[in-house]
């Protein structure tokens, strides 16, 4: 928001993508950790869900920046509230039941799932932790063994879903779209931001939706 050059730019880039690759990984955990069974994988495709629709306002907000070069400071300014408001909230928010048992803080993991789940469920929840626990002894694995023979095959699954995801192009779609609908006959900025943030959204609409009845036919 405030760089004044180039080299300021690519810096807040990287350091914005590191944030945005952690965040990634950690959600989703805390989200499943933290959620009750029965409504955790809706929550987890909330989570998704709500990426995209972030996706689709931050394509219609930067539609004012053809007119007002400095709108994209305007831009980040606005991201910043959120961002500020999610760091102070996240100071009183509970920390995952499931790490403290794993940690052996058996009474703060208590504490936490009754602020969670309520007083009654706190005894339902450290028994499926204490099971949980028990069908876990396996140690635990290190970087390598990913490349092992054991896992070769379900790391190679999950690395070729991502690698194709990036490798279709979707990215340039999504950051050039004005330029590449333009193209295609469409002379609407706001026609073609919004359809590409509609489409993500409508698309992932669809794939949950999907996920969610093949989840409840199979249990």
């Amino acid at each position: 928001m405030t760089a004044q050059s180039v080299q300021t730019m690519i810096l807040g880039r990287f350091l914005a993508g590191i944030g945005i690759g952690i965040s990634s990984a950690i959600v989703p955990l805390y989200i499943s950790e933290i959620s009750p069974t029965e409504i955790r994988g809706t929550l987890g495709s909330i989570n998704q869900l709500f990426i995209c629709v972030g996706i689709l306002a931050a394509l219609v907000a930067g539609l004012p920046l053809a007119g007002n070069p400095l709108w994209w400071r305007t831009m980040f300014g606005i991201a910043l509230v959120p961002s500020v408001l999610l760091a102070l909230g996240m100071v009183f928010a509970p920390e995952s039941p499931r790490w403290l048992y794993q940690q052996g803080k058996i009474a703060e993991a208590q504490r936490s799932i009754e602020r969670l789940f309520g007083k009654e469920r706190v005894a339902e929840v450290m028994k499926d932790l204490n099971a949980a626990a028990q069908g876990s002894s396996e140690p635990e694995a290190g970087w390598l063994d990913l490349f092992s023979s054991r896992y070769w095959k379900v790391v190679s699954v999950g690395a070729a879903l991502f690698l194709f995801q990036q490798l279709a192009g979707i990215n340039a779609v999504v950051y050039y779209s004005t330029s590449v609908f333009r193209s295609a006959g469409i002379a609407s900025d706001v026609a073609a931001s919004a359809l590409v943030g509609a489409a993500n959204v409508l698309g992932l609409s669809l794939s949950l939706s999907l996920s969610h009845t093949h989840t409840q036919t199979h249990t």
